[in-house]
């Protein structure tokens, strides 16, 4: 009997937490983190308490678990490995960028960072645009 309650209270638990982050003030990404962590902590009690499944498998969900982590990090870095070897912006271009919600007009291009990169706005205040968004949308040099 407790093979089954266990599993249902953690789901009641997670949708509850869910709940309250969703109304918190937590940037997107610490949301998604805590969310990933709360999945693979209730696929561990639940493979540990059905002891249905071989280690294995709870080994392969856990890094499952954790590349979906990494994943826009891994971008990132990936995507300033791309603007560091094909170049194809200098400092003080003045760049336009759009990623489909926003638009980041007049934004002078610094160096590109190791995950995101520095632009210096009109009034030289800086803006960090992720690298990823760099490379996979809209951008016009000015």
């Amino acid at each position: 009997m407790h093979r089954v309650i266990i599993p249902i209270i953690l789901l009641i638990i997670m949708f509850y937490v869910n709940k309250r982050l969703k109304t918190s003030n937590l940037s997107t990404s610490k949301i998604r983190i805590i969310q990933t962590l709360g999945i693979l902590v209730f696929i561990i009690f639940s493979l540990v308490i059905m002891d249905s499944l071989p280690t294995a498998v709870i080994f392969a969900t856990i890094v499952g678990s954790i590349s979906f982590l990494i994943r826009d990090t891994a971008s990132d870095i990936i995507s300033t490995i791309i603007l560091n070897l094909y170049p194809q912006y200098k400092t003080g271009d003045t760049l336009q960028v759009s990623n489909y919600s926003k638009v980041y007009p007049d934004l002078k291009f610094d160096q590109p960072g190791l995950l995101r990169t520095p632009f210096i706005n009109s009034d030289g205040s800086y803006t960090y645009i992720p690298n990823r968004i760099l490379l996979n949308n809209i951008v016009k040099v000015n």
